[in-house]
């Protein structure tokens, strides 16, 4: 995988792609890519993520069945603003819209409540509070 991480000024620009496949591993392979971009105003940071992954079919045998992936695509826009407090603190606020394609099982979802018709969607908020020492 790589990445590019930039400032122009006020504005930034962030994008990475990558893709993992490990032979008998006990997780799909995937192929993952985000793109996203910033602008400074004082002592908050607004920022816009967008970010894609495909999941190939993976059957593994003997692990069970809750994790095998039927393969699919996984989306989610991120919208933030975090707020600088002093040198080492901020306060971040961000919405993740989450999206799967047909066909994607979640981990947590069992063989026999999934059908491959199936789409999945979630609206999350996050707040934190991050520091360092």
């Amino acid at each position: 995988g790589g990445g590019y991480k930039g400032t122009f000024g006020d504005f930034g620009l962030h994008a990475e792609a990558g893709t993992i496949d490990v032979e008998d591993a006990a997780y799909a392979a995937f192929t993952g890519a985000f793109v996203g971009g910033t602008y400074q105003m004082g002592d908050y940071l607004l920022h816009l993520t967008y970010e894609m992954t495909t999941l190939e079919e993976e059957e593994y045998d003997p692990i069970p069945t809750a994790l095998e992936s039927t393969g699919g695509e996984i989306t989610n826009i991120i919208v933030g603003v975090r707020k600088d407090i002093g040198f080492s603190s901020a306060v971040k606020f961000e919405v993740h819209q989450y999206d799967t394609s047909e066909g994607y099982k979640p981990a947590n979802v069992a063989a026999a409540d999934h059908s491959s018709d199936d789409e999945y969607s979630a609206t999350i908020v996050k707040v934190a509070f991050d520091t360092m020492f």
